[in-house]
């Protein structure tokens, strides 16, 4: 097993990228683009691409520049004689790989190159088949977080199943799909947060804890170094290649959740043991934030009991958003806190709040009247705390009117 120190000159100068070949008309082998990569002298590893639970297809990992002005000028490691040295573009290698073997190449989960030269988008879910692909998102917060269940639906495109359970809220897609939200709107209030998967053979996770960075690490089977002279950087460079969550602690794959630069360290809690064993990365990393036990049943593809469902919004992000600030304004607020206190009395009764609102509108609106009649000269601040009067007002005598009449329907009913 081959490890790097922080201040390894090769990591300080080249990166980890991904390009995943795909061959449209039949299987292909990874000892055929290991020898393509070979031919051309690029410093690379391969592995099948059950990893990404696209099975036929090889992922390639492949070191480029640092500090590059962007991902799409960074130039890939070649083997200049056993010295790794800047060679073609990402982009570049991805055409010649395409032509060389007839297949699709995929760069950095974007864009597809075709044999004939040819660009495309690649899909959002990166082609990986659903059925191979398991995925948590688990949370510790006060309220019970409907601001972010639907949104993390509406993205998904699918039904989100969640539980509540030991001061965590579990949530899982309720269809099998490969599509990863790794930036689910989780905010400090959230935190500790979560975010396992299993897609193919690989396991990985996001995570956060309260007042420390968060980490990504991934573990899958081992792979293969592209053959070089023995003893070189270059070799080194592709030892390093084959085992990228050692390396840079993230699962290249994911664009939204990658690293910048060195990223932060992985955890202690995640040693070398959890890293080379896809098995025992989810538990270590488990045990490290304190899930529940039913984050892991989940992810094994048990279905627990009282589970409850959130569907994506109708009208996107927009209506998902608008229907995540009324359930924050409607829902039982939750909390032990003076204010959390405060806020539950003005919601189990809204005659309270519709009085608070009607006061406060009227308030900001004499202040206006009086300075429309000339008895008060308003400069900007005071204009901004009338209309901030009049908006809260307004604003707390909807949701306290809502509150009464939902009330009063499940009193009728």
């Amino acid at each position: 097993m081959t490890t790097r120190t922080p201040c390894d000159p090769l990591v300080e100068r080249w990166a980890d990228a991904v390009l995943v070949v795909a061959r449209p008309t039949g299987h292909l082998e990874p000892a055929e683009v290991a020898a393509a990569l070979a031919a051309r002298r690029v410093v690379a590893a391969v592995q099948e691409g059950t990893v990404y639970a696209r099975p036929g297809t090889v992922a390639v990992h492949v070191g480029i520049e640092r500090g590059a002005r962007s991902a799409g000028t960074a130039r890939v490691a070649l083997d200049d004689h056993g010295t790794p040295s800047p060679g073609p573009t990402r982009h570049e290698l991805a055409g010649l790989l395409a032509a060389d073997l007839q297949a699709d190449v995929t760069v950095g989960g974007r864009l597809v190159v075709g044999p004939d030269g040819r660009q495309r988008r690649a899909p959002r879910d990166g082609g990986r088949e659903p059925a191979a692909c398991r995925t948590i998102y688990a949370w510790r917060a006060d309220q019970y977080a409907t601001h972010t269940l639907l949104p993390l639906a509406t993205r998904l495109g699918v039904p989100v199943s969640h539980v509540e359970t030991a001061g965590w809220i579990v949530a899982w897609p309720t269809e099998p799909t490969a599509t990863l939200e790794p930036r689910p709107g989780f905010g400090r209030s959230h935190e500790p947060w979560f975010i396992g998967w299993r897609m193919g053979d690989e396991h990985g996770l996001v995570a956060k804890r309260p007042g420390e960075r968060r980490f990504v690490a991934a573990a899958s089977p081992s792979m293969r170094p592209v053959g070089s002279m023995a003893h070189t950087e270059a070799s080194h460079l592709a030892a390093l290649l084959a085992e990228p969550a050692r390396w840079n602690g993230a699962e290249p794959g994911v664009r939204a959740a990658s690293l910048r630069e060195h990223g932060p360290a992985i955890p202690p809690a995640l040693d070398d043991a959890a890293l080379d064993d896809p098995a025992r990365l989810l538990p270590a990393a488990s045990r490290h934030l304190g899930l529940p036990r039913v984050a892991l049943e989940v992810l094994d593809g048990a279905a627990p009991q009282d589970v409850a469902q959130t569907v994506p919004a109708r009208r996107g992000q927009v209506g998902a958003a608008a229907a995540g600030i009324a359930a924050v304004m409607l829902d039982r607020p939750r909390g032990t806190g003076p204010l959390a206190q405060l806020r539950l009395l003005f919601w189990e009764v809204p005659l309270l709040r519709l009085a608070l609102g009607t006061a406060v509108l009227l308030l900001g609106a004499m202040l206006v009247a009086n300075q429309r009649t000339g008895q008060v000269t308003f400069g900007a601040l005071e204009w901004a705390m009338a209309v901030l009067f009049v908006v809260y007002g307004t604003g707390t005598i909807v949701t306290g009117t809502a509150l009464l009449v939902r009330r009063r329907r499940r009193t009728r009913n």
